[in-house]
């Protein structure tokens, strides 16, 4: 059943948005209309072991909330669903772990969160985040997929971080697509704040395609600080574009104990200050690096501890746009593997940076509205007589 809101309750509509889902039962979709003028829903809401659904009635327009959302599900496989909202001032929340069994899940696209965060960093939740705007914010998370978002992060603090805690399971992670900025705020020493920073020995990690840029000190932009003990996947840091003007006291691509192979492949460094490059703790002989590229003239601070195959190229001229990312001249243009599992969406070789192979960071710069599939995993490369496996996640209100 829909419940409707509206401004003041006109028209027999709900005055509240906490009066519908009081009202509602598991299953109903709370419709909600925007204010007029700009206006917003002033109240904190509280969604609890119900399956829900917020909506915008004005497709393309967001509904405006001065408060937080919090989510707590009662029994296994419940679901919240929250699509163009605008939170003013506030988070999209759990307080505790979701039952056990089927994972509880929460998707969130076309929002935007003002000085807010995403945080649901308890077991049991399975989370579609795509196609986001948070400003001063950042997503926790253990399982799912965050696809797609602008992550302007609040400061001294992570962006987008996927903990440990879950069980383990043989699935990857998927971390897509993001634009991650940093603060520039100076003094948050000793900490090493990160962009995307990737935390969990339960599952393995599929880190590609992110666009970071590093603006203070003692910020990393990537760090793979652990991972899932297992030779049955590899994890995938590929095609991430990093832009570092902060200079870094540690190194801007980190790479610290894992327990399972690595490929970490057609990634790029701009950066416009002394800065440390590509760096791995261990040296591991399961940490695979191949065609990375860096302006960073001294080899000795380009690639630490790195296996260089020789392809893994440092002192490169290269032009990397500000805003989006994109390599737009140099040597990470068309320089990626050339492997044609890599292939650009043009079917160009790979450009070693974030809008390089089939993850492109082009396919996720519009925001979701309509019907729309906010994440695809299929093969890279199938043979002659194998089988075609594809999955899709989307959203159609």
């Amino acid at each position: 059943m829909d419940r409707i809101v509206a401004d003041g309750g006109q028209g027999g509509a709900f005055a509240s948005i906490s009066e519908a889902i009081n009202a509602a039962v598991s299953g109903d979709r709370i419709i909600i209309y925007p204010k007029t003028n700009g206006g917003s829903y002033r109240e904190n809401l509280t969604i609890s072991s119900k399956s829900l659904q917020l909506l915008s009635a004005t497709e393309g327009e967001m509904w405006k909330l001065h408060g937080t959302i919090t989510f707590t599900a009662g029994v296994a496989g419940q679901e919240l669903v929250i699509h163009q909202a605008n939170l003013l001032n506030g988070s999209i929340q759990t307080s505790a772990a979701a039952p056990t069994g089927t994972r509880s899940r929460v998707v969130v696209t076309g929002c935007q969160l003002d000085n807010g965060n995403i945080s649901f960093n308890f077991n049991n939740w399975d989370l579609n985040i795509a196609g986001n705007t948070l400003l001063q914010g950042g997503i926790y998370f253990r399982f799912g997929k965050v696809v797609g978002n602008t992550v302007i992060v609040a400061a001294c603090a992570h962006g987008i971080v996927c903990s440990a805690g879950e069980s383990g399971s043989d699935d990857f992670v998927y971390i897509v697509g993001n634009r991650v900025i940093m603060d520039t705020a100076s003094g948050c020493w000793p900490y090493d704040w990160t962009g995307i920073y990737y935390n969990s020995n339960s599952h393995f990690a599929y880190v590609t395609n992110n666009f970071i840029h590093v603006r203070s000190l003692y910020q990393i932009a990537l760090r793979l600080e652990s991972s899932k003990t297992s030779s049955v996947k590899a994890n995938k840091i590929e095609n991430n574009s990093i832009l570092q003007e902060g200079g870094a006291y540690n190194s801007t691509f980190r790479v610290v104990a894992h327990g399972s192979p690595t490929d970490l492949y057609n990634n790029s460094i701009v950066a416009t200050v002394s800065a440390y490059g590509f760096y791995s703790d261990q040296m591991s002989i399961n940490d695979r690096w191949g065609y990375n590229y860096t302006n960073i003239a001294a080899g000795s601070n380009a690639y630490i501890n790195v296996l260089n195959d020789g392809t893994n190229l440092f002192n490169q001229s290269i032009t990397m746009n500000s805003t989006t990312g994109d390599v737009t001249a140099g040597a990470p243009v068309n320089g990626g593997s050339p492997d044609n599992a890599y292939l650009d969406l043009d079917l160009t070789r790979n450009d070693a940076d974030c809008f390089g192979g089939s993850y492109s960071r082009a396919n996720f710069t519009q925001n979701p509205t309509g019907a729309v599939t906010t994440f695809l995993i299929a093969p890279r490369r199938v043979l002659s007589g194998g089988t075609i496996s594809i999955t899709a996640e989307g959203y159609d209100r």
